[in-house]
């Protein structure tokens, strides 16, 4: 037992070492100097937002620069990283400062629309039932 053991360890550490020149193909921003990473990887938040809100763009495979590096901080993409904290920041103040409680209702995203008795995945998505929450 000690030595399948030992052997599944081997195996395991090989691999590891082996795979390390697809680390730069595969996530070219994990290798990417400290600016440009963290750049990056915030743009991520807003590109993932844009895809929660519009799946029309969805890609089977983001590899090979699908998403290229935010390299600097004067690109216009920060604008929307900066676009996408501050809705999540709206969000986030709407649901704990508003007292009205269908308003407040927006960060929380549960199964039931209990004003509409009907459940989300009933043809509506969860911004057009907002939207009329609001009117």
């Amino acid at each position: 037992m000690t030595r399948g053991a030992f052997q599944k360890y081997h195996s395991r550490l090989v691999l590891a070492h082996a795979e390390k020149g697809k680390e730069r193909f595969d996530n070219p921003a994990s290798v990417a100097v400290t600016p440009a990473r963290q750049l990056s990887y915030n743009y991520l938040v807003s590109v993932n937002l844009w895809l929660l809100l519009f799946p029309c763009d969805l890609c089977c495979d983001w590899t090979m620069g699908t998403v290229p590096l935010v390299e600097s901080f004067t690109d216009p993409r920060n604008l929307a990283t900066l676009g996408a904290y501050s809705l999540i920041g709206v969000l986030v103040w709407v649901a704990f400062i508003e007292n009205h409680r269908q308003k407040s209702a927006v960060v929380v995203m549960v199964s039931r629309n209990y004003s509409y008795r009907r459940p989300f995945w009933s043809g509506e998505s969860f911004l057009s039932v907002y939207i009329k929450r609001l009117m």
